[in-house]
């Protein structure tokens, strides 16, 4: 634990001496991009996840909205590689003291490794994430995050169709409804609509919850 409690200092400490304004946020421990945004208020697309990947045989981090996934062809392309894949907890450990999900979103100084930034980050005026711990968040101005944090910016993501463009809440999942409604949901943000069949119901709106899927 005494890892991740530096880390964050470190963090901040950091932040501070470069002058930049952040809010950090204590909250119950957090193990996914969903469970974060809930904590800390904040909308699911806010939260900048971060990734380590080997690409080829080099570990980078890789930074992108959190409502959005991760796009390995794009990332395949650019460094112009076959062989990516997300670095093991043993791995993790080793190259930044960390465990899954506390990553901060940054390169050297404070981890050693190539930083990329998806170009979805910059889509918000902030930015929220686990600053090296699953119980504390910093949520900082996304111009001041990407000034001091100098990442190489680049496409590397796609849409996710099984979030909801809010809290983290279940996405609903829209039966029977008319297909210019279930397009307005869709292109919203607010569900993915499916079965368009209506099944005999007496109302054309027919909801059911659906579990979203973990994502640390």
């Amino acid at each position: 634990m005494a890892g991740y409690v530096d880390m964050f200092e470190e963090i901040k400490n950091w932040l501070h001496s470069e002058l930049i304004d952040f809010k950090e946020i204590h909250h119950e421990e957090t193990r996914t991009s969903e469970e974060a945004a809930k904590a800390r208020g904040e909308a699911l697309s806010i939260g900048g996840k971060a990734i380590v990947l080997k690409v080829g045989d080099t570990f980078k981090i890789f930074v992108l909205s959190a409502a959005r996934k991760l796009d390995s062809s794009a990332i395949k392309s650019r460094f112009k590689t076959r062989k990516t894949r997300f670095a093991s907890r043993d791995e993790l450990l080793n190259l930044t003291g960390l465990e899954p999900g506390s990553v901060p979103p940054f390169g050297k100084p404070l981890l050693n490794l190539e930083l990329y930034v998806d170009k979805s980050i910059k889509d918000n005026e902030r930015i929220a994430f686990n600053a090296g711990s699953l119980t504390d968040s910093i949520i900082m101005n996304t111009r001041d995050y990407l000034e001091i944090s100098k990442p190489v910016i680049f496409n590397f993501s796609i849409i996710n169709r099984d979030y909801s463009n809010s809290f983290g809440t279940p996405q609903i999942i829209l039966k029977g409804t008319s297909p210019l409604f279930r397009y307005w949901c869709f292109s919203s943000g607010l569900t993915r609509a499916k079965s368009p069949a209506f099944r005999g119901r007496s109302s054309p709106f027919s909801f059911t919850s659906a579990p979203l899927p973990s994502i640390t």
